[in-house]
């Protein structure tokens, strides 16, 4: 079985519409929200063997915060210069060539790409994944090749939004009682 994680970067910041799109930062709510998302996986127990980025500052710093806050080795984060997309189908084709050896892999990208590649593989329709959203999918399969032919299932799906009520809080734990699981 493989773990295919797809993580849509944090909130970024539009105020200055001077700075590049790949030299867009995060806002206030994705510095927020990206380390809350970080925390989450760490209590649910996901962890991953590597953790591919766009190289788009928004998508590096939302790794980086998340992994940080799951407790997660900052080497396992690798930047792809191919991940800078908003096309499902290069996505798709970055899965497909993933090294056999991780068992366990985090993709961290933009919309639309990221929640047409979650619709594509899941049979779902999500009509957009929420900035900062985490989608853990299941993959019946030992070769990341086998994409295509093997079955998959959302083993979970969860976004910061379901959390706004804890901002402020000091109880880490609080968020808890709010897990929005697919079974």
């Amino acid at each position: 079985m493989k773990l295919l994680t797809l993580i849509r970067h944090a909130k970024s910041d539009w105020r200055d519409c001077s700075v590049p799109d790949i030299k867009r930062p995060l806002n206030p709510r994705g510095l927020n929200d990206a380390p809350l998302m970080g925390n989450i996986i760490r209590e649910r127990g996901f962890r991953f063997d590597r953790m591919y980025t766009s190289p788009a500052k928004r998508c590096r710093d939302t790794a980086s915060l998340i992994a940080e806050n799951a407790e997660l080795p900052i080497k396992q984060i690798k930047e792809e210069k191919g991940l800078y997309t908003f096309d499902q189908n290069d996505l798709y084709e970055r899965v497909l060539g993933f090294h056999n050896k991780h068992r366990s892999i985090a993709l961290v990208a933009h919309n639309p790409a990221i929640t047409d590649l979650l619709n594509r593989l899941c049979d779902e329709n999500i009509p957009n994944m929420p900035t900062c959203a985490v989608a853990v999918i299941r993959l019946d399969t030992r070769f990341w090749a086998e994409l295509p032919y093997c079955t998959k299932e959302i083993a979970y799906y969860d976004y910061p939004k379901n959390y706004r009520f804890l901002v402020g809080r000091e109880n880490g734990d609080s968020y808890q009682a709010n897990l929005h699981q697919i079974q």
